[in-house]
């Protein structure tokens, strides 16, 4: 039991002097209080214990006395448990003991620890439910039944759209198209080609593939989504468009290096790099060696050109088309190492300040 002194002083005093004190002594001799456990047997079953204790201080009544109150039946529970109700109340005052362990403990760590989740995690639900708002606010209230549509988007919002997910999930919903009349047909609205079609003067959608290639800034395509019903409106389906796509790519050597090889080379393919450092050190081999200028022309008759073409497979450039590919090759040769040079300087002054503040530490 916590002993308590509670002491009040009561002075008088008279001409600056202090003439009179009383003191007023409380301390606490008894305290009464009801404990409750909850036993969990080796059996897995949880039994409940009250146990009422009462403790007399002894400053005053010489020694401290504790009495239990506990009721017959929860004895029963302490003798079966540990033998006698003495052990089970010893057992229970040290409730550190491996012996005894509250049922509820568990789920009061639980509860702490989801309250410091909740805590940590209260400002991103509070972001999360402001974009739900907004996007109920943004997403078009339609039917889910996909007759009652005309929008070229209806498809996005089809009563299983949660089931269908990427781009290509879209190709296989049908978008309504509008009944040609005679040889003429206009494009569904939303697609983005009635004003291309007008200022190309055409009047159906199937010749944008001849118009297209003499305009093809006047036709703005804003993603895949977007091109998806372009190539349906054209009746392309998704088979069609990869097939023409494959044979544009190829159609000519110009477009195959494009995507072959320069494109590649964003990539993080060295073709283009190995072939201008093969020529630039040739070059270099020739000025110090006092020999005939290395030329480009002596590049593209040259074996490495030759095993360069093979390996990249793409066909062997007539020379006019080679030196302009080349000069591009250049550039690109450029970029490459002045970004390359631009990361290793920032690297290595990291680096510098890194050991600096090492140098400090030691110092300290």
């Amino acid at each position: 039991m916590t002993k308590v002194k509670h002491i009040t002083k009561r002075i008088k005093i008279r001409d600056g002097k202090v003439v009179d004190t009383k003191e007023t002594v409380v301390r606490k001799v008894k305290e009464k209080k009801k404990t409750t456990f909850v036993i969990k047997t080796p059996k897995g079953e949880a039994e409940r214990v009250d146990v009422v204790e009462e403790i007399l201080s002894g400053s005053l009544l010489g020694g401290d006395k504790i009495d239990w109150d506990i009721a017959p039946h929860h004895k029963e529970i302490l003798k079966r448990t540990w033998g006698s109700v003495d052990a089970g109340l010893r057992a229970l005052r040290n409730i550190t003991s491996p012996e005894v362990q509250s049922v509820w403990k568990p789920m009061w760590e639980l509860e702490k620890s989801m309250n410091k989740i909740r805590k940590v995690s209260k400002p991103l639900v509070d972001t999360q439910k402001q974009l739900e708002k907004v996007q109920k606010k943004l997403s078009p209230s339609i039917s889910t039944r996909p007759l009652l549509m005309n929008s070229f988007l209806s498809d996005l919002y089809f009563e299983n759209r949660k089931n269908r997910t990427g781009i290509a999930s879209l190709l296989n919903t049908p978008i309504p198209a509008r009944k040609p009349v005679g040889a003429k047909r206009e494009p569904t609205t939303g697609v983005g080609l009635n004003r291309f079609m007008t200022n190309a003067d055409i009047d159906n959608p199937v010749l944008v593939a001849k118009a297209y290639k003499k305009n093809p800034k006047g036709l703005n395509i804003s993603g895949f989504i977007n091109l998806r019903t372009v190539c349906e409106q054209m009746n392309v389906n998704a088979e069609e468009a990869f097939l023409y796509i494959c044979e544009g790519m190829t159609a000519n050597n110009t477009r195959w290096v494009k995507h072959k090889v320069i494109k590649e080379h964003f990539r993080g393919s060295l073709g283009v790099i190995n072939l201008v450092n093969y020529y630039n050190e040739k070059y270099k081999q020739h000025h110090d060696a006092n020999k005939a200028k290395y030329t480009l022309g002596n590049l593209y008759k040259s074996d490495y050109y030759d095993k360069w073409v093979q390996e990249y497979k793409v066909k062997k450039m007539s020379y006019t088309d080679f030196t302009l590919k080349f000069k591009e090759f250049q550039d690109l040769h450029k970029k490459y190492y002045d970004k390359l040079l631009n990361t290793s300087v920032k690297s290595v002054d990291e680096i510098k300040e890194i050991n600096k503040a090492i140098k400090k530490v030691k110092l300290k």
